[in-house]
């Protein structure tokens, strides 16, 4: 099964994950939150999610994600998952 795309309720309105040839791409209203390359690793992927995050879970005082380490790991998983990886 393969899933094309996705959409996750956030604190700042629908964050939208689509499939594209390369990878994912994330975006809010209309706005590219970040674009994931299937080839890259776990480590590059998490890090360019961590941009997202702060949309669907807010952002702390030092405009971090406001979520705790495993809930930014399921978030990239959710996009690893649409992206193929």
């Amino acid at each position: 099964m393969m899933i094309k795309a996705m959409t996750i309720h956030g604190k700042h309105g629908d964050i939208e994950i689509t499939r594209t040839f390369s990878g994912a791409l994330v975006v809010n209203d209309h706005e590219i939150l970040c674009e994931i390359d299937r080839s890259d690793t776990r480590e590059v992927r998490f890090a360019k999610s961590l941009n997202a995050a702060r949309f669907v879970y807010g952002a702390s005082k030092t405009r971090e994600a406001d979520a705790t380490n495993s809930m930014l790991a399921a978030f990239c998983d959710e996009i690893d998952r649409v992206a193929g990886c």
